[in-house]
Protein backbone atom coordinates (compact mmCIF):
# COMPACT_ATOMS: atom_id res chain seq x y z
CA UNK A 1 0.00 0.00 0.00
CA UNK A 2 2.74 2.46 0.87
CA UNK A 3 4.54 1.97 -2.46
CA UNK A 4 1.35 2.46 -4.47
CA UNK A 5 0.56 5.63 -2.48
CA UNK A 6 4.03 7.04 -3.14
CA UNK A 7 3.71 6.13 -6.81
CA UNK A 8 0.36 7.92 -6.96
CA UNK A 9 1.87 11.11 -5.43
CA UNK A 10 4.87 11.01 -7.77
CA UNK A 11 2.58 10.54 -10.77
CA UNK A 12 0.37 13.45 -9.70
CA UNK A 13 3.39 15.71 -9.16
CA UNK A 14 4.88 14.75 -12.54
CA UNK A 15 1.56 15.50 -14.23
CA UNK A 16 1.30 18.94 -12.62
CA UNK A 17 4.93 19.78 -13.40
CA UNK A 18 4.55 18.81 -17.05
CA UNK A 19 1.36 20.83 -17.46
CA UNK A 20 3.23 24.05 -16.59
CA UNK A 21 5.73 23.87 -19.41
CA UNK A 22 6.14 26.34 -22.28
CA UNK A 23 4.31 24.11 -24.72
CA UNK A 24 1.15 26.00 -25.60
CA UNK A 25 1.21 27.10 -29.25
CA UNK A 26 -0.23 30.55 -30.02
CA UNK A 27 0.71 31.23 -33.66
CA UNK A 28 3.11 30.35 -36.46
CA UNK A 29 3.92 33.12 -38.92
CA UNK A 30 5.60 31.85 -42.11
CA UNK A 31 8.00 33.90 -44.22
CA UNK A 32 9.71 33.20 -47.54
CA UNK A 33 12.77 30.96 -47.49
CA UNK A 34 11.39 28.41 -45.04
CA UNK A 35 11.41 30.80 -42.07
CA UNK A 36 8.81 30.60 -39.31
CA UNK A 37 8.31 32.73 -36.24
CA UNK A 38 6.51 30.67 -33.62
CA UNK A 39 4.75 32.33 -30.71
CA UNK A 40 4.27 30.12 -27.65
CA UNK A 41 3.14 30.69 -24.08
CA UNK A 42 3.31 28.97 -20.72
CA UNK A 43 0.29 26.95 -19.77
CA UNK A 44 0.50 28.19 -16.17
CA UNK A 45 1.22 31.69 -14.94
CA UNK A 46 0.72 33.66 -11.79
CA UNK A 47 0.32 37.35 -12.67
CA UNK A 48 0.68 37.86 -16.43
CA UNK A 49 0.67 35.27 -19.20
CA UNK A 50 4.23 35.06 -20.57
CA UNK A 51 4.74 34.85 -24.35
CA UNK A 52 7.87 33.67 -26.13
CA UNK A 53 9.10 33.97 -29.68
CA UNK A 54 11.10 31.26 -31.50
CA UNK A 55 12.73 31.47 -34.94
CA UNK A 56 12.77 28.37 -37.16
CA UNK A 57 14.05 27.65 -40.65
CA UNK A 58 13.21 24.51 -42.61
CA UNK A 59 11.99 22.75 -39.46
CA UNK A 60 15.10 23.55 -37.38
CA UNK A 61 15.12 26.02 -34.51
CA UNK A 62 17.70 28.76 -35.18
CA UNK A 63 16.76 31.03 -32.25
CA UNK A 64 15.43 29.61 -29.00
CA UNK A 65 12.48 30.99 -27.05
CA UNK A 66 12.85 34.65 -26.10
CA UNK A 67 10.38 36.45 -23.82
CA UNK A 68 8.25 39.05 -25.62
CA UNK A 69 5.57 41.38 -24.31
CA UNK A 70 2.17 40.51 -25.80
CA UNK A 71 -1.43 40.30 -24.75
CA UNK A 72 -3.96 37.58 -25.47
CA UNK A 73 -5.63 39.70 -28.14
CA UNK A 74 -2.43 40.35 -30.14
CA UNK A 75 -2.59 39.86 -33.91
CA UNK A 76 0.36 39.07 -36.15
CA UNK A 77 1.32 40.55 -39.51
CA UNK A 78 4.36 39.72 -41.63
CA UNK A 79 6.14 42.62 -43.37
CA UNK A 80 8.93 41.98 -45.90
CA UNK A 81 11.57 44.45 -47.05
CA UNK A 82 11.36 45.38 -50.72
CA UNK A 83 14.61 43.58 -51.50
CA UNK A 84 13.40 40.47 -49.56
CA UNK A 85 16.54 40.62 -47.35
CA UNK A 86 14.51 40.88 -44.17
CA UNK A 87 11.16 40.48 -42.54
CA UNK A 88 9.48 41.52 -39.35
CA UNK A 89 6.39 40.53 -37.43
CA UNK A 90 4.24 43.28 -35.98
CA UNK A 91 0.97 43.53 -34.10
CA UNK A 92 -1.06 45.62 -36.59
CA UNK A 93 -3.42 46.92 -33.90
CA UNK A 94 -0.59 48.49 -31.88
CA UNK A 95 2.19 48.63 -34.52
CA UNK A 96 4.48 47.02 -31.94
CA UNK A 97 7.39 45.07 -33.40
CA UNK A 98 7.42 41.47 -32.23
CA UNK A 99 10.40 40.07 -34.16
CA UNK A 100 12.82 41.12 -36.92
CA UNK A 101 15.19 39.01 -39.01
CA UNK A 102 17.80 40.01 -41.61
CA UNK A 103 18.23 37.08 -44.02
CA UNK A 104 21.42 38.58 -45.48
CA UNK A 105 23.37 39.02 -42.21
CA UNK A 106 21.54 36.60 -39.89
CA UNK A 107 20.90 39.38 -37.35
CA UNK A 108 17.67 39.10 -35.43
CA UNK A 109 15.72 40.78 -32.67
CA UNK A 110 14.47 40.30 -29.80
CA UNK A 111 17.00 37.53 -29.22
CA UNK A 112 19.80 38.65 -26.91
CA UNK A 113 23.37 37.46 -26.53
CA UNK A 114 24.46 36.61 -22.98
CA UNK A 115 26.85 39.55 -22.78
CA UNK A 116 24.65 42.09 -24.58
CA UNK A 117 23.60 45.28 -22.79
CA UNK A 118 20.10 46.75 -23.09
CA UNK A 119 21.58 49.61 -25.16
CA UNK A 120 23.21 47.16 -27.58
CA UNK A 121 19.90 45.32 -27.93
CA UNK A 122 18.11 48.62 -28.67
CA UNK A 123 20.82 49.61 -31.20
CA UNK A 124 20.37 46.27 -32.99
CA UNK A 125 16.60 46.73 -33.08
CA UNK A 126 17.02 50.23 -34.54
CA UNK A 127 19.52 48.98 -37.13
CA UNK A 128 17.20 46.15 -38.18
CA UNK A 129 14.19 48.47 -38.31
CA UNK A 130 16.16 50.76 -40.66
CA UNK A 131 15.89 47.98 -43.27
CA UNK A 132 12.21 48.76 -43.48
CA UNK A 133 12.66 52.56 -43.43
CA UNK A 134 15.28 52.33 -46.20
CA UNK A 135 13.03 50.06 -48.23
CA UNK A 136 10.18 52.56 -47.90
CA UNK A 137 12.35 55.57 -48.76
CA UNK A 138 14.16 54.14 -51.79
CA UNK A 139 17.85 53.78 -52.47
CA UNK A 140 18.86 57.45 -52.43
CA UNK A 141 17.04 58.28 -49.20
CA UNK A 142 14.20 60.01 -51.05
CA UNK A 143 10.70 58.62 -51.15
CA UNK A 144 9.96 56.71 -54.33
CA UNK A 145 8.16 58.77 -56.94
CA UNK A 146 4.44 58.31 -57.13
CA UNK A 147 3.21 56.82 -60.39
CA UNK A 148 2.09 59.45 -62.89
CA UNK A 149 -1.53 59.35 -64.04
CA UNK A 150 -2.01 58.45 -67.72
CA UNK A 151 -2.34 61.44 -70.04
Amino acid sequence: MKISGIFLWISAFAFLASSCSRESHVATIKADGGYEVRIVTDRCWEYQKPFYCELWRDGKKIQSAQFIELTDDAKFQLIETRDKNGFKIIDPSTHATIAIYNRKTGESWPWVADNETPQEKQDRQDRLNSLFTDAEQGVDGKPPEAPQPPR
